[in-house]
């Protein structure tokens, strides 16, 4: 069992309340909520506009809460990064869930920068994509070799029926 350096937490909120996503000084005040609510201290924030999206990122000492919101699909997708192992940005949703009134709300937890000295890093899932790749090219290499074989016997064919 290895320590966790961090905490992430992925929220996605749909069919929001497009008056609540669609303007700036609302979704500050939200990120600056989950901040003061978590404890996290407020280093910078930035806003950026996109054509269908809002995004709004305000950066801490040892975290992050990132928001995009996309008022025309009433969705928000948020992000609460943690090094702060006492702090539970998994809490955060009740934040949002109340300013954003989502229909549906889904959260995946993840802890990030798992130390373990004896761990072994390799991935614990094999992909079998090699095995389908193989099966592939050896199709491809058939078919090749079939044209190569009838281009050879083709002039004979012309040949014989004169």
């Amino acid at each position: 069992m290895g320590l966790s350096l961090g905490k992430h937490i992925l929220i996605d909120c749909y069919g929001c309340r497009i008056s609540l996503i669609d303007n700036f000084p609302d979704l500050l005040d939200t990120i600056h909520t989950a901040m003061a609510y978590l404890d996290l201290d407020l280093y910078d924030t930035h806003v950026h506009k996109y054509d269908e999206a809002l995004v709004v990122i305000a950066i801490g000492k040892d975290s992050h809460v990132c928001l995009h919101s996309y008022p025309d699909l009433g969705y928000v997708a948020v992000d609460v990064f943690t090094f702060r192992t006492d702090a539970n940005p998994t809490q955060t949703m009740k934040i949002f869930r109340r300013q954003f009134r989502p229909d549906k709300i889904r959260a995946t937890s993840i802890k990030r920068g798992k130390v373990d000295p004896n761990r072994d890093m390799k991935p614990k899932t094999k992909s079998h994509t090699t095995q389908w790749r193989r099966v592939k090219t050896t199709g491809a290499q058939i078919k090749k070799t079939r044209d190569k074989v009838l281009n050879v016997f083709r002039p004979l064919r012309s040949d014989d029926e004169k």
